[in-house]
């Protein structure tokens, strides 16, 4: 690693390749796991939450504190009151 960062700073043009590659291949697997992580959650009713757009989750491990985009929602009036049932994959 010390070396590519040595030769790409001497002009060698396949180090500067190289250097490239692990940058897109890093920001490709952050792409991935973006999109990999999923899951699912009920709350109060809010009908404001619908799919297509972001839920921002908070106060929980600090790796999950983040917007999720929303793939599916149901809105449930029920004995119990006004739920909203939701499910997130993706992340900004």
């Amino acid at each position: 690693d010390r070396w590519y960062r040595l030769a790409a700073k001497n002009g060698d043009p396949d180090a500067k390749a190289v250097e490239k590659a692990k940058k897109r291949a890093q920001k490709e697997a952050e792409e991935r796991e973006k999109k990999s992580r999923s899951g699912s959650g009920v709350c109060v009713g809010l009908p404001e939450i619908v799919p297509g757009r972001f839920l921002k989750l908070a106060d929980l491990d600090s790796e999950l504190n983040t917007s999720y985009y929303i793939r599916e929602v149901h809105h449930e009036f029920s004995s119990d009151g006004f739920t909203t049932s939701f499910e997130i994959g993706g992340w900004l």
